[in-house]
């Protein structure tokens, strides 16, 4: 964790001289010698990164905190962007964010004359066969494992980490090298390793908790996961609705939208507890039922009572309405 330097010499002309410093070690392609660099840019030549799903919440407290503690303890880590002179921001998009509404109110620290520290770092470095957007997510995944994340959150990087494995696997790469993971750390095995395991380990939760999360991927229906997704419904939530039909998961998710209840996951179970609960019955095994049936007559002249041919007809029609009358699931 960099902190700032607090001396009395500090002047705006070094900043700028270590901004300088910066893209020259860049281009330079001295960046390994320079990666735990401290440089202060203006926030006002950074700029939010569009791959960043993560939440940006409690800007005020964490403006507070920072306010509190007489600047950003903790570096943010940015590349830079295609205009030169400015960066786009991989990790601490919040600190940023927090910065500028204290400098809007007056009351950032006066000594940094309006930039933050910064560890300037470029994906496209980054020594593995992914494309430049699959480096980008793996460069902000990789900076932002310690933080606290919701259930959306999580759900995210797991979508992610999993598409990131996958394209590791396909171009052969069987280790992720030591100190992948912000310079700590042993290489990482892929090869023989479940991808499930190795999203969890990324993750710091058990296998089981990502299998809950696939389970939601698969069954839920879209509205489902866009609320996952946008933490309007949590895990625990969507594991029950997604025990649903998709049909009936979107009744519910319109009611509780129309409805906007204070507890959506009481909410939704008590929906679903209404719900009586539904065997899918598919194409293949009607066809193999009807099959057996036909054997039974295929060659034979079935003699049967009056009552019960009824029964017979009554049961075909049963069928024809249980069936006609069932809800598709596709």
């Amino acid at each position: 964790m960099s902190k700032f330097r607090r001396d009395d010499e500090w002047k705006e002309g070094q900043v700028a001289l270590q901004g300088a410093m910066a893209a020259q070690e860049e281009e330079s392609g001295t960046e390994q010698e320079g990666k735990n660099r401290t440089v202060y840019i203006d926030m006002d030549h950074l700029r939010p990164n569009k791959r960043n799903e993560y939440k940006m919440t409690d800007i005020e407290n964490l403006g507070a905190m920072i306010k509190l503690s007489g600047g950003i303890l903790q570096n943010l880590i940015v590349r830079p962007d295609e205009e030169e002179g400015y960066y786009i921001i991989t990790t601490g998009e919040r600190r940023w964010r927090a910065a500028r509404l204290l400098r809007d109110q007056g009351e950032y620290p006066e000594e940094f004359h309006n930039t933050v520290p910064c560890t300037v770092s470029d994906p496209e470095k980054i020594n593995l066969p992914l494309d430049r957007e699959a480096k980008e997510d793996f460069s902000i995944l990789v900076t932002n494992q310690y933080r606290d994340k919701t259930d959306g959150e999580m759900f995210m990087e797991i979508r992610k980490w999993k598409e990131i494995i996958g394209k590791l696997r396909r171009a052969g790469v069987e280790y992720l090298p030591a100190g992948y993971n912000d310079g700590e750390g042993e290489e990482l095995q892929i090869k023989g390793k479940k991808t499930r395991d190795l999203v969890a380990a990324q993750l710091g939760v058990s296998d089981r908790q990502v299998t809950r999360f696939e389970g939601v991927e698969k069954h839920g229906s879209d509205k489902l996961l866009d609320m996952l997704m946008a933490d309007e419904m949590n895990l625990s939530a969507a594991e029950t609705l997604a025990k649903l039909h998709k049909k009936e998961q979107e009744k519910i998710i319109e009611q509780i939208q129309k409805e906007k209840p204070g507890n959506v996951t009481k909410a939704v179970k008590e929906k679903v507890g209404r719900q009586e609960q539904k065997v899918a019955v598919q194409e293949d095994e009607i066809i193999s039922d009807m099959q057996e049936l036909i054997g039974l007559a295929i060659g034979k002249e079935i003699l049967l009572t009056e009552t019960a041919y009824k029964k017979y007809k009554k049961a075909v029609e049963q069928i024809s309405k249980l069936l006609g009358g069932g809800q598709n699931g596709n």
